[in-house]
C-alpha cells in the first residue's frame, strides 16, 4: 500500500475483548480491502506492544465511519484536527496525545500556484479552479482562510480529490489555477518538480493549527496509549509510522486545541 497521508482518523473500540482501531481518510486513494493488509500490521503491532488484542478497520469517507462508530460506541481515536473541531462536543472528545510530524505538532495550510500564475491575493482566486483532498473537510478550511465571512465552495470553483499531485501537474498545463495543499504535502511535492526544473508559489497560507490528536470517547485504554507512544522504538512500528508519514505521538498541546476552539466559535 502507498503511503497514506496524515489526514486520517484512528477509532479505539471494546469490541469483543479486543482494542479495534478503525482508520478513516476522507478522500483517501485506497479502499477499505486495498488497506487491509497494512491495518492488520498495524493491529499486530500495537497488540504486542499494548498486551492486549487490537483489530484494525480503514474507511476513506466519513460517512460509514460515523455509522460505525454510532454502533460500536468508540474509546479512543486518532482524528483530523477538522474533526476534532467537529465533533468535540457531540462526542465529548478528551484530548490524549497528539501527532508528530519532522518533530512538530502543528502545520498549515497553504494555497498553491504555477510559478509563472498571476495570481497572487484570495480575491484573485475569485471563479477560478481549485482543487486538494482536502475540500473534502470543506468547513475548517473555509473558516481558516475566509474567518467566517465566506468559504471556497463559494469563492471558488472547487475540486475535491483524493490525488493532489495530479492537479498540481494540472496547474503547469493550464488545466487548473490553484491547489490547496499543507505544509508538508507542499515541501513534498516541490521535491518532486525540482527534478522536473519546476516550481510552485506560495500565494497564501493559513494560520498554524495543531497536527491531529489522540482522543478519548469515554473511558480510555492506557495500554493502548503507552503502545501508540512506543511505536518509533519498534522495527516494524517506525515502518508504519513512515507508512503514515508520521514521526510519533507525544504530548498534546492543550492550550493550541483550546485556542482553535475559541477561534472556531
Amino acid at each position: 500500500m502507498k503511503a497514506m497521508h496524515l489526514f486520517f482518523i484512528f477509532i479505539v473500540i471494546c469490541c469483543c475483548n479486543a482494542q479495534q482501531i478503525i482508520l478513516i481518510k476522507p478522500g483517501g486513494p485506497a479502499s477499505t480491502k486495498q488497506a487491509q493488509q497494512t491495518m492488520d500490521t498495524f493491529a499486530k503491532t500495537l497488540s504486542k506492544l499494548a498486551k492486549t488484542k487490537v483489530t484494525a478497520t480503514y474507511f476513506n469517507d466519513e460517512s460509514s465511519a460515523m455509522k460505525f462508530i454510532n454502533k460500536n460506541k468508540p474509546q479512543l481515536g486518532i482524528v483530523s484536527t477538522a474533526f476534532y473541531l467537529k465533533h468535540y462536543k457531540n462526542f465529548n472528545l478528551q484530548l490524549q496525545l497528539q501527532v508528530y510530524i519532522q518533530k512538530q505538532n502543528k502545520m498549515n495550510y497553504v494555497v498553491a500556484v504555477a510559478e509563472n500564475s498571476k495570481i497572487n491575493s484570495l480575491q484573485s482566486l475569485r471563479g477560478k479552479k481549485v482543487a486538494s483532498n482536502h475540500l473534502y473537510e470543506m468547513d475548517c478550511l473555509s473558516h481558516l482562510f475566509f474567518r467566517g465571512n465566506s468559504n471556497w465552495k463559494n469563492h471558488s470553483a472547487t475540486k475535491s480529490t483524493s490525488r493532489p499531485y495530479s492537479y498540481v501537474k494540472r496547474l503547469f498545463r493550464g488545466k487548473m489555477d490553484a491547489v490547496i495543499l499543507d505544509n508538508f504535502q507542499a515541501e513534498s511535492i516541490q521535491h518532486l518538480l525540482n527534478k522536473q526544473g519546476k516550481k510552485i508559489r506560495i500565494v497564501l497560507n493559513s494560520p498554524a493549527v495543531p497536527t491531529m490528536p489522540v482522543v478519548s470517547f469515554g473511558p480510555s485504554s492506557s495500554k493502548v496509549l503507552e503502545a501508540m507512544q512506543k511505536l518509533q522504538d519498534d522495527e516494524q512500528g517506525k515502518k508504519l509510522l513512515q507508512l503514515f508519514q508520521i514521526d510519533s505521538f507525544g504530548k498534546v498541546d492543550s492550550k493550541a486545541f483550546a485556542k482553535l476552539r475559541q477561534a472556531k466559535q
